[in-house]
Parts: structure tokens; C-alpha cells; sequence
């Protein structure tokens, strides 16, 4: 699953929250990769100062600052990389694959 995350020019850090959408059990383990727009190339690329993050046992992961450039037009984006364990992924394309 895909999150677009949008910033302000000073920075700010995002914050997020998995948790089990059944039981709202939160869930750690969770990673997800993080992404920056880049207008020259027209598409989302990895973002080098925070590559990956995990959701700690409360099932909350933070970066650290992400900043608005010229570049990036301040668009950020979270994709889950790995789900937690005894959870399986399956999504393709940043979409749930619909199964049937």
C-alpha cells in the first residue's frame, strides 16, 4: 500500500501508525520505504536520508525531517515494503490485489 505524504519548507517529521484493521491490534515489524517526488524525472524516488522505516511494538514509526525543495515539490511517499510478522502482503502496484 502506498501513502502520499505532503511537507511544509521547514521540515517536518512523519508520523504514522499500523495497527490490524479487524482488532485494531497494533503492529510492529511493519516496514515501509520511503519515496520523494523528483520533478525532473517526473516520478517518486527513493529518499537517501531516510531510506526504510519500522513500526516500533506500538505499532508507530517516525522519520525524521523531510524537507520541501524545489525538487520535490514536498511530496513524500510511504510504500510497505514488508508486512509484520504472521501478515502477508498482497498488494501490487501500490493497490490490494483483489483475489476471486
Amino acid at each position: 500500500m502506498t501513502t502520499p505524504v505532503s511537507m511544509n519548507r521547514c521540515g517536518s517529521p512523519c508520523r504514522f501508525r499500523k495497527k490490524d484493521l479487524e482488532t485494531g491490534k497494533a503492529l510492529s515489524g511493519a516496514r515501509f520505504a520511503v519515496y520523494e517526488w523528483n520533478q525532473e524525472q517526473q516520478n517518486y524516488v527513493p529518499y537517501a536520508a531516510w531510506p526504510e522505516l519500522v513500526t516500533a511494538i506500538n505499532g508507530e514509526a517516525v522519520s525524521g525531517k523531510l524537507y520541501y525543495q524545489k525538487k520535490n515539490e514536498g511530496k513524500f511517499r510511504l510504500q510497505e515494503t514488508q508486512p509484520p510478522k504472521n501478515y502477508f502482503g498482497d498488494y501490487v502496484d501500490g493497490e490490494k490485489e483483489k483475489k476471486g
